[in-house]
């Protein structure tokens, strides 16, 4: 959702701009895309009701929206954000390169970037909604710098060993006392603040009482699966496997392939450090295999824009699923059925899709990402695209 293809962990000194559309890498922003998208969906339903609140229980459902709920569910897997995770390191390993290859460096930027996407974090936990994930990629994002002078065998090794450990590490954290005790009757609490009418201010009185604990732990048990992806995102980037995917073809076939073997197997044996690697290499594998073929490449560009605009897109789905379904919204938390947040999820993404499309022909970047550039970089950036037969800038 943070990332923009070879830009968002961007370095600079004054030898270096933002990325330009030309050095872009395409399948990069039509994988966001297409991620985003599924996250929408997922999102949406969580929004719409507790679904992973301790004591929240799924009520008696039509079978057409259980049908929708299943979809919901399988779409909302944690693995749409172990994709971002790898885009977002993936995205840090081709701006070093191109750091590198022009013989600088510039990490006060990065951490520049990472402080200012925690601020987005805090302020879209705090006012939008409590599911953040922006917090705790700012602050693995920083660690980046560090697993830098791993080699490359390091990386993937070292994020291998890290999903391996996730789920025993979990467990072990959940016995220690990080001060993040949630009350029994958080359910209550829930219900009552969300989905009743309260104020918004009331909402956002109850986020702040919740920071630190949500935090803690967010980046205590999501920290070791976010931090394995950005080190398998470097790791390609690294050996520039998406620049080149029509040499790394068969690496893709083959990721597909145990990619499905882990997803139904972890799925049977209801062990997720294996059935949700397996969906995130499904994602990955068979977007960018279909890239590959000609005709559905240019159906998937469709994506570009939206992918390009991830950051934006990322916080409106928030601030339209909150306003429809809290109580200081619309409140339409039960009069939308599972089937109907699914067609207005749908509706909504086909809604970005079309409007990203308008906005980045227009515009260099999307309105957040302007934002969070010019900030970054200490000037505003240039936001209009200017027409390749004029001049940047009037004559003098």
């Amino acid at each position: 959702m943070t990332n923009e293809s070879g830009e968002s962990a961007g370095f600079m000194t004054a030898a270096i701009a933002p990325t330009q559309k030309t050095e872009r890498i395409n399948i990069l922003d039509i994988l966001r895309g297409y991620a985003l998208f599924l996250i929408l969906i997922g999102n949406f339903q969580t929004i719409r009701v507790p679904w992973f609140t301790p004591g929240y229980e799924i009520p008696p459902l039509s079978p057409i929206d259980d049908l929708a709920r299943i979809i919901m569910y399988n779409t909302l897997g944690t693995e749409l954000y172990l994709v971002f995770s790898f885009l977002f390191g993936l995205g840090f390993a081709v701006q070093i390169s191109r750091a590198q290859a022009k013989g600088v460096k510039g990490n006060a930027l990065f951490i520049r970037r990472m402080l200012g996407l925690f601020i987005v974090g805090c302020l879209h936990y705090l006012l939008i909604w409590d599911g953040d994930i922006l917090r705790v990629y700012a602050v693995f994002g920083i660690v980046l710098l560090l697993l830098n002078m791993l080699s490359d065998r390091a990386l993937w090794v070292g994020a291998v060993v890290l999903l391996v450990i996730s789920p025993v590490a979990t467990r072990l954290l959940y016995n220690v006392d990080f001060g993040i005790a949630y009350p029994d009757n958080v359910l209550e609490q829930i219900n009552a603040v969300y989905y009743n009418q309260r104020s918004y201010l009331e909402v956002v009185a109850y986020r702040v009482n919740n920071f630190t604990p949500d935090f803690l732990a967010a980046v205590i048990f999501d920290g070791l699966n976010v931090l394995a992806m950005f080190m398998l995102g470097m790791y390609a980037g690294r050996r520039r496997i998406f620049e080149n995917m029509a040499a790394y073809r068969p690496l893709f076939v083959w990721g597909l392939i145990i990619g499905i073997v882990g997803a139904i197997g972890g799925e049977l044996l209801s062990i997720a450090i294996i059935h949700r690697p397996g969906m995130a290499l499904i994602h990955v594998s068979w977007i960018t295999l279909l890239a590959q073929l000609p005709q559905w490449n240019k159906r998937l560009s469709i994506l570009i824009p939206f992918g390009q605009m991830s950051f934006t897109n990322y916080i409106m789905q928030s601030i339209i699923a909150t306003t429809l379904f809290y109580g200081y919204g619309f409140g339409l938390s039960d009069e939308m059925g599972a089937m109907g947040s699914l067609l207005v999820s749908i509706g909504i993404g086909i809604a970005q899709i079309a409007f990203s499309y308008w906005w980045m022909s227009r515009f260099n970047f999307g309105p957040l990402e302007w934002v969070w550039r010019s900030l970054s970089y200490g000037k505003f950036q240039s936001m209009r695209k200017v027409p390749e037969d004029k001049p940047a800038t009037a004559p003098v």
